[in-house]
């Protein structure tokens, strides 16, 4: 009885050693590539601290917002209405997530929806008032981005001159 236990325990220690090895030169490696590739992209992605002049330190990776609902900004990343929207946001230049600006618009949307039916007092003016203040946070972000881009494409040819210049004169 007890040399079965023993063969058993030997059967399961060596199984474990042979697992293991396979695990370790299998596995070992992919997972010693990605925490490299992890620490170089943290690395890179950091602002540099010893820039010489200020607001130059950029950085290389861009960074995204992190809104109140992360997870409802990634699935809104994959929908085709999401995507917009979160262009729109990065158009305008407002330092806002695609999550947090659904809130707003849900919150704005509540709050002239209760004003609309609170001033004429009638069963039709909650849902309108509603679909009115859901879309003021939306026009404002247009607005903001077509004054963006129309600032942008203003300064895009004297840029675009000025390189020119920079270029044929020898600059790099």
């Amino acid at each position: 009885m007890g040399a079965a236990i023993i063969v058993t325990l030997v059967f399961a220690f060596g199984v474990a050693v042979v697992m293991g090895l396979y695990i370790g030169v299998t596995k070992l490696p992919g997972i010693l590539e990605q925490r490299r590739l992890d620490a170089r992209l943290q690395e890179v992605s950091q602002p540099l601290v010893d820039e010489p002049l200020p607001g130059s330190g950029k950085l290389l990776v861009k960074a995204r917002h992190e809104g109140p609902l992360p997870g409802l900004d990634r699935m809104l990343a994959d929908s085709t209405r999401g995507f917009a929207i979160g262009r729109w946001i990065e158009q305008s230049g407002v330092k806002v997530s695609t999550s947090a600006m659904l809130l707003i618009a849900l919150g704005a949307a509540g709050i002239v929806g209760f004003i609309v039916l609170a001033a004429t007092r009638t069963p039709l003016a909650l849902p309108i008032g509603a679909a009115l203040g859901f879309a003021v946070p939306f026009l404002v972000l247009k607005v903001k981005r077509a004054r963006r881009l129309r600032n942008f494409e203003e300064q895009f040819p004297e840029a675009l001159d000025m390189i020119s210049r920079a270029l044929k004169a020898g600059h790099a």
